[in-house]
């Protein structure tokens, strides 16, 4: 066998070594990049309809000018919404101290702002920025910080998405 066909071979196998998984392509601009990032992409309508507690969400893209990118689900016939912004807030330390209690996502820490039993807020450091998580379910009489504790894991799965 020549050197060339030996090359040929072991690029191949690194090649195919390298294609493993489900061979999606990342939708995730790189951590840096946080501006960017679509926020309705981070959230389905599906996941946003079943945290509300509701059959059917709309979405819109509703970015602050100078703050970062945003997208709020709104429930179809209740009055209840998910919201998420992402931001790099101008005063960390009083959101950290103002914190009800935190919460581990995805192995960043979570600051829960408000949780009232159907209101949630909670801030996610995810290290370039921010993540803003908060709404309102349509679900009523529940016990408080059943809100923030059963929404943990979409931001957590926000901060995966988003490679922080």
């Amino acid at each position: 066998m020549s050197w060339r066909t030996i090359c040929a071979f072991a690029a191949g196998a690194l090649l195919l070594a390298g294609r493993g998984g489900d061979n999606k392509p990342s939708t995730a601009p790189p951590s840096n990049d946080w501006q960017k990032a679509d926020p309705c992409a981070l959230l389905t309508d599906a996941e946003a309809a079943t945290l509300l507690g509701v059959a059917q969400v709309t979405h819109a893209r509703e970015d602050l000018a100078g703050i970062g990118p945003g997208c709020t689900w709104k429930a179809t016939g209740a009055d209840a919404s998910v919201g998420v912004l992402l931001n790099q807030p101008a005063n960390q330390d009083r959101d950290v101290q103002h914190a009800k209690r935190r919460v581990d996502v995805a192995g960043k820490p979570g600051y829960v702002q408000a949780d009232d039993g159907n209101y949630r807020l909670i801030y996610v450091d995810g290290g370039p920025a921010w993540i803003q998580f908060s709404g309102r379910s349509a679900k009523k009489d529940v016990p408080k910080t059943y809100e923030c504790d059963r929404s943990v894991p979409l931001p957590a799965k926000m901060v995966r998405t988003l490679g922080w």
